[in-house]
């Protein structure tokens, strides 16, 4: 038997994400904090791993989602590994 389906995430960049609970039946939404973006690189998985930590340790789902949202937003901010290696090199 296929477990149910409790909730679907749609990511959307400088938008947010937005987060359907299945069991409630609502819908939550999550702000981008104001953040200089550097390089994306890494932030879609970023958030993944952080909504999935958030989840599993109990938070709700709209403060799980407040979380990822932030931790990718962080993660944007960064300068990648690349740019660094280049300015070493230079």
């Amino acid at each position: 038997k296929c477990p149910r389906l409790q909730y679907a995430v749609l990511t959307r960049a400088e938008r947010g994400a937005t987060l359907y609970d299945w069991n409630q039946k609502l819908v939550h939404h999550a702000e981008v904090p104001n953040v200089k973006v550097v390089d994306t690189t890494g932030s879609g998985d970023v958030f993944g791993s952080a909504f999935l930590f958030a989840i599993l340790a109990g938070l709700m789902p709209e403060r799980s989602l407040e979380r990822a949202v932030q931790w990718a937003s962080w993660n944007a901010t960064l300068t990648s590994i690349e740019e660094i290696l280049t300015s070493e090199n230079e």
